[in-house]
């Protein structure tokens, strides 16, 4: 089997350089060694490197850049030599990456899986080596199309998560957690062959599917809104197309707020759409009544990430049509 590794730097692909870590062009290779000194040469790796960075400097151009890069392979894929596609990533903004292919390619005929590491290769704390064997173990196995994200938390297995549920980091934490309580599968890393994929709740996708190009612009159109208490809602510039409100966990916006109601009667002015997040369903408290008249679009179930990358795609796009 042939399995393409796309790298894109991030702390998997890093080394420590005095007190900073720092992209290494050799560290990514390790992954790859690292497998192949375990399990043997059963499985033969091509590599592509796209652009390397430090995660937390991802924009519209390195995103269509992935994007691009994954769907040429999946579109020369025509003599289906592929079992599957790994992507390398850095933790920081792994979920709006993994969003952003989630909704770029949406089914797939094999599964793409995006790895990352909580510390460097080198460090004995490092999930890197096991997030990547499980991707692996996923596309050797398993074979299931769609958009995956490998990773093992703390005293844990190397879980493989829906690309489009994953929810952002709670702060001084490298725990990655899913809207759904439960991933698609969990490999245990056993050097044992015959054990190697477990719990997998999954059915082959065989359909092929065409991929629209798509081209970000650099800097969102999409303003995200997380609110708090006394904020102060800000006017966004022109360049601003939609807002996506982040609410608090029952789904609530300060509605009695002169501010919020100013904001938004400002962006009805100016043809912004509005949408919101997050809203359980069930009955709702009395504040959300006001969303309807606020011209505040309701969303379905999703992450806040999932539906950011969403209204940024479908707004480039509508633009660029």
């Amino acid at each position: 089997m042939k399995i393409l590794v796309i790298f894109t730097g991030g702390t998997i692909g890093s080394s420590v350089n005095g007190n900073y870590i720092s992209p290494d062009k050799s560290a990514k290779y390790k992954l790859i060694e690292s497998y192949k000194e375990k399990f043997g040469e059963d499985i033969e790796f091509v590599t592509k490197e796209p652009y390397t960075i430090l995660s937390e400097n991802l924009g519209g151009v390195y995103l269509t850049k992935l994007i691009k890069s994954v769907q040429e392979a999946l579109l020369e894929n025509l003599d289906d030599e592929l079992g599957g596609i790994i992507v390398t990533h850095g933790t920081d903004t792994l979920q709006y990456s993994a969003a952003t292919l989630s909704i770029a390619l949406g089914k797939t005929d094999i599964p793409v899986i995006l790895v990352s590491a909580n510390y460097p290769l080198d460090d004995e704390r490092s999930n890197g080596t096991n997030n990547f064997i499980a991707a692996v173990e996923y596309i050797s196995k398993v074979r299931r199309g769609g958009v995956y994200v490998s990773y093992q938390n703390t005293g844990g297995f190397a879980n493989v998560f829906d690309a489009g549920t994953l929810l952002r980091h709670d702060i001084y934490s490298d725990e990655l957690k899913s809207l759904r309580s439960v991933s698609t599968g969990n490999c245990t890393n056993s050097v044992s062959a015959e054990n190697r994929v477990n719990n997998v709740r999954a059915e082959k996708h065989t359909s092929k599917e065409k991929y629209s190009a798509i081209s970000l612009s650099d800097t969102s159109p999409v303003k995200m809104i997380i609110v708090y208490p006394g904020m102060s809602f800000e006017i966004p510039g022109e360049d601003i197309k939609k807002i996506l409100f982040v609410p608090y966990h029952s789904g609530t916006l300060p509605t009695d707020s002169p501010k919020l109601l100013e904001f938004c009667g400002k962006m009805r002015e100016k043809n912004v759409e509005m949408y919101i997040c997050g809203v359980p369903e069930g009955p709702q408290y009395e504040t959300a009544k006001l969303y309807g008249e606020l011209g505040i679009y309701v969303l379905g179930r999703g992450t806040d990430i999932y539906w950011y990358m969403k209204l940024w795609i479908d707004t480039d796009m509508s633009i660029t049509d």
